[in-house]
């Protein structure tokens, strides 16, 4: 995923596919491709890599260019991002390097499919892929809510999940495969299953996690900061 950020604070997301290019064992390119409007498209490429370990510590140095117009992403750029950059490379989170095939933290690491939802006010997956299609407003002489779907809106089709061993994740609603809404954040495994914290950018969370296997989990996740609880319950399928 790219994360871009203008000088408002807006942050966009583009998600894709990544491909190494090899030559004498050594990675010498990373074409970086993303979904749009249902087609794969090359994105941006990664050459020039130089990687330097000191003491430990891993060091990268690489040239990075955009191979298409940001605009076709709703990105006004106007400062040309492709040029040299140097980072050093992320730690793994706690546990990941001496995790065994056995361990809670190896089986939640991976990505993840909604094969069901189940929420306390009778909420189905289905009702949670046409959410964002649905407009609601309030009969005051009736008292009653009113749904209405938008006009021309296409809901998402697939709800996916991804746990990384860097304790983050990356939640995303999507419509063939192209990214409708992306979250992004950091997950924290507790003592438990039952103590998994959950941080995005804009609010934290604990989650229950339940019928842990390497095919899959379920989640639960309980909100009540409106003093009233709700319950939506998880089915994720691992890929």
């Amino acid at each position: 995923m790219i994360g871009l950020s203008d000088t408002y604070g807006e942050n966009v997301d583009i998600y894709g596919t990544y491909d190494f290019k090899e030559e004498n064992d050594k990675v010498v390119s990373v074409q970086l491709n993303a979904f749009y409007e249902g087609e794969s498209l090359m994105v941006a490429e990664i050459t020039d890599i130089v990687v330097e370990e000191t003491n430990g510590i891993i060091d990268i140095a690489f040239t990075f260019d955009f191979k298409i117009d940001l605009s076709d992403f709703g990105i006004a750029c106007t400062e040309d991002l492709s040029k040299s950059y140097a980072a050093e490379k992320d730690e793994p989170m706690e546990g990941t390097l001496t995790a065994d095939e056995n361990s809670d933290h190896y089986k939640m690491v991976g990505k993840y499919i909604a094969t069901s939802f189940s929420g306390s006010d009778g909420e189905s997956l289905s009702d949670l892929l046409i959410e964002s299609c649905i407009e609601y407003d309030y009969n005051f002489e009736t008292q009653e809510e009113i749904k209405t779907l938008y006009e021309d809106c296409t809901p998402p089709d697939t709800i996916q999940l991804e746990l990384t061993t860097y304790g983050t994740y990356l939640y995303m609603e999507l419509v063939e495969k192209t990214p409708l809404y992306i979250e992004r954040g950091k997950w924290i495994l507790g003592e438990d299953l039952s103590d998994v914290l959950i941080v995005s950018d804009y609010d934290e969370f604990p989650v229950s996690i339940s019928n842990l296997t390497n095919n899959g989990m379920t989640m639960t996740i309980v909100d009540d900061d409106d003093g009233s609880v709700y319950t939506g319950i998880y089915t994720w399928e691992k890929r």
